[in-house]
């Protein structure tokens, strides 16, 4: 089975069919996303689980903004988790991998969707 990290049908609600909305849209989520992404691995270093759902929080928003529903999934159960007193802090690192590793795969889509 073929992992796809976008709902093309959720994107072209959003875009309303407009493609090169669409390319635009996904070019400012993957940029943004790198600098999010670079803050939630810092935000992780250090336990910092105020930062970390703060950082899953925008993930899970942004996502839902071009129909990545999978990364939207991941942020919520991430976002979630942080809310906890004392989180699970082997799941926090499986998910925060899930994170980037879902961040690539979206990187490589947009790269083939171009």
């Amino acid at each position: 089975m073929v992992h796809i990290p976008i709902d093309l049908k959720s994107l072209r609600q959003i875009s309303e069919g407009d493609i090169n909305f669409e390319l635009e849209l996904l070019s400012v989520y993957l940029e943004d996303a790198k600098t999010h992404l670079a803050q939630l691995q810092a935000a992780h270093a250090a336990q910092n689980y105020v930062q970390l759902g703060q950082e899953a929080h925008y993930f899970k928003g942004s996502s839902s903004n071009i129909g990545a529903i999978p990364m939207q999934t991941l942020a919520a159960e991430l976002e979630d988790l942080c809310l906890h007193p004392n989180p699970c802090q082997e799941r926090i690192d499986t998910l925060a991998r899930a994170i980037l590793l879902e961040l690539e795969a979206i990187g490589e889509f947009i790269a083939a969707y171009s």
